[in-house]
């Protein structure tokens, strides 16, 4: 336990580089009114933050290797995860995700505009069950080769109905099992590469 001329308190260090310093493990058990364990407040008003520093090292005057931020909004705050872009250790911090004091969750953006808002390219190796309505901004690209040998089978399942709004470009054969309607003035229909077992509605 030391006390520095110039105020700093440390425990189990010599050089407190703070007002408080702890070096070492530590468990902090408080009994608060709200019922908190452990509670930490900064300054109020709008704007303020309490930072939770954790740092695999002793980064000096640099910023810790990763922080937890509590940033200060109409009553609530947001929780910004950060950490430091690595290759150096005077690199600065970066927020990764981004809680919104709304509940809104940004990856790589500290705005996200729904509850999950993701700026980066996302990858799912698992399956995803959607509920609701689907929006698709950019171009879909299905890269599984698996191949369709009737409705229920191949890379894109659709167990409902198919609106198109532009052209419907088919590279390969066309498989089609029930009736089949085209509301234009001209078709034309390569009988080697589409294959119609019911009606063709013309």
């Amino acid at each position: 336990f030391v006390i520095t001329t110039s105020g700093n308190v440390g425990v189990n260090t010599n050089s407190p580089s703070s007002n408080f310093h702890v070096s070492g493990s530590q468990l902090i058990t408080t009994s608060w009114t709200n019922g908190s364990n452990l509670c930490v407040y900064g300054g109020s008003g709008v704007g303020s933050v309490v930072d939770l520093a954790l740092s695999t090292y002793d980064p000096g005057a640099n910023d810790p290797t990763s922080r937890i931020r509590a940033l200060d909004s109409n009553y609530s705050s947001h929780l910004l995860f950060q950490t430091k872009t690595p290759g150096a250790g005077t690199n600065s911090l970066a927020t990764r995700m981004y809680v919104q004091n709304d509940g809104k969750v940004g990856i790589n953006t500290t705005s996200p505009a729904y509850q999950l808002d993701v700026v980066g390219t996302t990858r799912f190796s698992g399956a995803s069950l959607m509920t609701s309505t689907l929006g698709v901004s950019g171009v879909v690209s299905i890269t599984n080769a698996t191949s369709s040998a009737s409705p229920t089978t191949g890379a894109l399942l659709v167990t409902g109905g198919v609106g198109v709004v532009e052209n419907l470009n088919v590279g390969g054969n066309a498989v089609i099992a029930g009736n089949l309607s085209v509301l234009g003035s001209t078709t034309t229909v390569n009988t080697e590469t589409t294959l119609i077992e019911d009606n063709l509605l013309v």
